[in-house]
């Protein structure tokens, strides 16, 4: 998987993550290090969508792609999903992990770190 902005460190750090804010800045770091204006796709991952995680991946990764050739800087979140449901396990919560939106996802909302969703 060539992720644009990633770097191998970035990428093994993911690997070591136990909660939503090491996530959060690793994040960060990589949002800073792309170009104006930044994207990110927006659309159901773990609910709805195409009926299973994978089939929804897939069709983002097809999105990110195809915005990526067209020249966007586009942040891919698909690389933080792995950790993301080693989070949620660690956790273990029965219902959705609002925690997620909470601790990731509105700190990066907050510090305008994207320009387009």
């Amino acid at each position: 998987m060539n992720e644009y902005y990633f770097t191998k460190e970035d990428l093994e750090a993911l690997k070591k993550v136990t909660t939503y804010q090491q996530m959060f800045e690793i994040a960060k770091v990589i949002l800073k290090r792309i170009p104006k204006p930044v994207i990110q796709l927006c659309g159901p991952i773990s609910t709805g969508g195409a009926g299973s995680v994978e089939k929804n991946m897939e069709r983002m990764n097809t999105v990110v792609k195809y915005l990526q050739k067209q020249g966007k800087n586009v942040f891919n979140q698909l690389p933080f999903e792995e950790p993301m449901q080693k989070v949620i396990s660690l956790r273990k919560e029965k219902h959705y992990d609002m925690s997620l939106l909470n601790e990731f996802y509105k700190p990066i909302f907050e510090q305008g770190l994207l320009d387009i969703l």
